[in-house]
C-alpha cells in the first residue's frame, strides 16, 4: 500500500451502511434468503489472500530512474487445453474448470466460508452480462475457475457446473461453456442446459466440434429438440437426405418453431428468397440458418440480441447497416467482443477510394464516422493524418463509450506513432486512449510531453487536467506529488466560472462531480483529506434511483471482511444487476470489496472505468 493510500479497516462500518436506507430495487426476491443465519456471526474470519500492493509510478521520473511499474489492465485470457491440474482440497465432479490460478482463475479457495445452500439461492440471480467491461471479464474468470466446491448439500435442481455453463452462455462466452461442459461428468449437465450450451455453441468457433460431437449426445440426451441442431449441421453438410429425415421426426414430435421451419423448408430445403416476417426474439439456431442463407437481415434483430449471439450476427449483411454498426460499439464498449472483431465491422462497411481518403472532413456521425475514420487511418502512413483520425475518432464518443475494446482499437490505430512534440497539439489525447486501453506503460512519453506542451497550449493543460484521477487509478502518479495535484485538479474543476456582474454561478454540477470523484479515490484506498471533503459537501444530493435490496450490500460487505472471494464476486455482479446502469453508490462498496479479497487491479480497472464516465474526458472542445 503507497504512502496516501487510506487504510480500510473501518470498511465493515462504512461499505455496509450505503443502501440500508435505499428502495429494494431488482427483480431478485432476496426475502428467500433473510431466514439465512447473519454471516459475521458463523463464518469465521478467513486471513486475506497476499496480493501485490498497487504500484504508483512517478509520472515524469528523472533520466536516472527505472521505469516504473503500473497497474496494467488484464487482456484477454488465452484459455487454451482445459485446464484441471493442482491440488483441490477435496475430489468433487464439480471442481473442475478451465483456469487453474496460473491461467487468470480465482483460486481454489474460491468458495471457502460459503455454503453450498447460499449459492444454490443467489447464483441463478446473476443476470450477464453487465455494462461494466471489467465486470464481465472478471465473470467470465469467476465461471471458469477450478475451485473446490462449496461445502454442504446442494439444494437446487442444477448442479454447480450446470449453473456455471449456462452463465457463460449468458455472457456470449459459448466457446467456453462449450469446453466446459465437455469435461464434466454426463450427471453434471442436465439435458437443457446441454442443449442450449450446443445450439449456443453451433454459432461460435466451436460449430465443427459440436455437429462431430452430436451423434454421441443424441445417445444419452434423448429430447426430440436436438434434432433442430442435427438438422444445421446436416444442412452445412448438404446432407439434404438427413435434414429431411430431421425435420419428419420433428413434425411427427409435434415441435412448435414457427421461424426455425419456416428457414429450414422454405430457404433451406428449397430456393425461397424470402424470410419469415417474424424473427424474434432470435434464437441460436435461427440465426445459425440465417448465416447459411446469407441474405439481408432487417433492423429489429440488432436492437437487443444475447450476448451468446452477438458475435455471428455483426458478420451478417444488413438491410440497414447502421443497425449493425451500433450493435458492434455497443458491445465493444461493454466488453463483449474484442478490438479485432470490432475492427472487422469497421472494416467491412462499404466507402469510396475518395470518402476515405477524405474521413478526416467526412460528414458521417456516430459509428459510420468512426468506420470511415479506422479505415483511413489503417491505410494513411502519414503519422500526423493518423492522429488527426484518432482524436476525431475520440471526439465522436460518449463518456460510456470510452471503454473496453473501443479503447483497445484506437490504440491501435496510433501504435505505429512515435512520441515526440511533432504531436503536442493532440498528446493529451494520445495519453488519454493509451490509460482508457488499459495500456498506461505506453501513457507515459505522451504524458511528458503533454506536461511540456501544456505550458502554451490551454487545451492540451485542460485535456491533461481532466484526465489526471484516470492516471492516478492507472498507477501514474506519484506519491509525493498526489497531495498537491489532488488539491489543484479539485480546486481548478470547482473554480467560478466568469459571469455577468451580479450573476452567482451555479456549481452544483461542478461539485457533484467533484464529489463522485472523490468517494472513488476514497473507496479504491487513496487518502483524500478532510479539507477536500469541505469544498464538496454542499453537493446536491445523487439522483434517486433504485438500489440493490439492503441484504444483498450487507452480504457484500460480509464476503469482503471474511475474504470469501467466490461470494464477493458474485454479489458484486448481482448488485450491477439489480439496476439499469451502474450507480456510484453501488459502485463504491464493490470496489472496496474486490481491494478486500485482493483482486485489486479489477478493483482499480473497475474506479478508472467509472471515472471516465463522471470526468469531462471528450476533447471536442479543445
Amino acid at each position: 500500500m503507497t504512502g496516501f493510500r487510506a487504510k480500510l479497516v473501518c470498511l465493515a462500518v462504512t461499505c455496509g451502511t450505503l443502501a440500508l436506507s435505499a428502495t429494494v430495487g431488482g427483480n431478485f426476491a432476496w426475502a428467500q434468503i433473510a431466514a439465512l443465519p447473519p454471516s459475521g456471526n458463523n463464518y469465521a474470519p478467513i486471513p486475506l489472500v497476499t496480493m501485490p500492493s498497487a504500484p504508483s509510478p512517478v509520472v515524469s521520473p528523472p533520466p536516472s530512474a527505472a521505469p516504473p511499474s503500473v497497474v496494467v489492465e488484464p487482456g484477454p485470457i488465452s484459455l487454451g487445453a482445459p485446464v484441471e491440474s493442482g491440488a483441490l482440497n477435496e475430489i468433487n465432479p464439480e471442481s473442475i474448470g478451465l483456469l487453474a490460478p496460473k491461467d487468470g482463475g480465482l483460486g481454489y479457495n474460491l468458495w471457502k466460508g460459503t455454503p453450498r445452500a447460499l449459492l444454490d439461492r443467489i447464483l441463478p440471480a446473476l443476470e450477464l452480462p453487465t455494462a461494466s467491461p471489467t465486470l464481465n471479464a472478471l465473470a467470465q474468470r469467476f465461471l471458469l475457475s477450478t475451485a473446490s466446491a462449496p461445502e454442504g448439500t446442494a439444494i437446487g435442481n442444477q448442479s454447480l457446473t450446470a449453473m456455471r455453463a449456462d452463465k457463460l452462455v449468458r455472457l456470449g462466452d459459448a466457446t467456453d461453456a462449450w469446453k466446459l461442459a465437455l469435461i464434466a461428468k454426463p450427471n453434471q449437465i442436465d439435458d437443457i442446459t446441454m442443449r442450449l450450451v450446443a445450439e449456443a455453441a453451433l454459432i461460435s468457433p466451436s460449430s465443427n466440434d459440436v455437429c462431430a460431437a452430436l451423434p454421441d449426445l443424441m445417445k444419452t440426451h434423448t429430447s426430440v429438440e436436438w434434432q433442430k441442431a442435427l438438422f444445421v449441421c446436416q444442412a452445412r453438410a448438404n446432407d439434404l437426405k438427413g435434414a429431411q429425415l430431421s425435420l419428419d421426426i420433428l413434425h411427427a414430435q409435434s415441435v412448435k418453431d414457427d421461424a426455425f421451419f419456416a428457414l429450414a423448408e422454405k430457404n433451406i430445403m428449397l430456393p425461397g428468397k424470402q424470410l419469415p416476417r417474424q424473427l424474434t426474439p432470435l434464437k441460436p439456431l435461427t440465426l445459425a440458418l440465417l448465416r447459411q442463407i446469407d441474405m439481408p437481415l432487417r433492423e429489429e434483430l440488432y436492437a437487443h440480441p444475447d450476448a451468446a449471439l452477438v458475435p455471428e450476427l455483426l458478420k451478417t449483411k444488413a438491410m440497414d447497416d447502421n443497425r449493425r454498426l451500433e450493435l458492434a460499439d455497443r458491445s465493444a464498449a461493454h466488453g463483449l467482443i474484442d478490438a479485432a472483431t470490432l475492427a472487422g465491422v469497421y472494416q467491412s462497411v462499404g466507402f469510396t477510394p475518395d470518402m476515405v481518403g477524405a474521413a478526416a472532413l467526412s460528414k458521417e456521425t456516430g459509428a459510420r464516422l468512426r468506420a470511415i475514420l479506422y479505415q483511413a487511418a489503417s491505410k494513411d502512413i502519414n503519422p500526423q493524418n493518423r492522429a488527426v483520425d484518432a482524436v476525431k475518432f475520440l471526439q465522436s464518443m460518449d463518456a460510456g463509450e470510452l471503454s473496453g475494446a473501443v479503447a483497445q482499437l484506437l490504440a491501435s490505430i496510433v501504435d505505429t506513432l512515435q512520441p515526440s512534440p511533432d504531436f503536442n497539439a493532440s498528446s493529451d489525447s494520445m495519453a488519454l486512449i493509451y490509460i482508457l486501453a488499459g495500456k498506461p506503460e505506453k501513457a507515459l512519453a505522451w504524458i511528458a510531453i503533454a506536461r511540456t506542451a501544456s505550458i502554451g497550449m490551454q487545451g492540451v493543460a485542460t485535456g491533461l487536467l481532466n484526465a489526471w484521477p484516470l492516471m492516478v487509478f492507472s498507477g501514474l502518479e506519484s506519491d509525493k506529488d498526489y497531495a498537491r495535484d489532488l488539491a489543484l485538479w479539485l480546486d481548478t474543476t470547482l473554480k467560478s466560472p466568469e459571469t455577468k456582474p451580479g450573476v452567482v454561478p451555479d456549481m452544483r454540477a461542478a461539485r457533484k462531480m467533484a464529489a463522485s470523484i472523490l468517494m472513488l479515490l476514497d473507496a479504491e484506498g487513496f487518502a483524500v483529506p478532510e479539507d477536500s471533503w469541505a469544498k464538496v459537501t454542499d453537493a446536491p444530493e445523487f439522483e434517486k434511483r433504485a438500489l440493490p435490496p439492503p441484504l444483498l450490500m450487507d452480504r457484500l460487505r460480509a464476503a469482503g471482511v471474511t475474504n470469501r472471494r467466490g461470494e464477493a464476486v458474485l454479489d458484486s455482479l448481482i448488485a450491477v444487476n439489480a439496476e439499469t446502469e451502474m450507480q456510484l453508490a453501488t459502485t463504491l462498496p464493490i470496489i472496496r470489496t474486490l481491494r478486500l479479497v485482493g483482486l485489486t487491479a479489477e478493483a482499480a480497472n473497475l474506479a478508472r472505468e467509472q471515472a471516465a464516465k463522471i470526468l469531462p474526458l471528450n476533447p471536442a472542445a479543445k
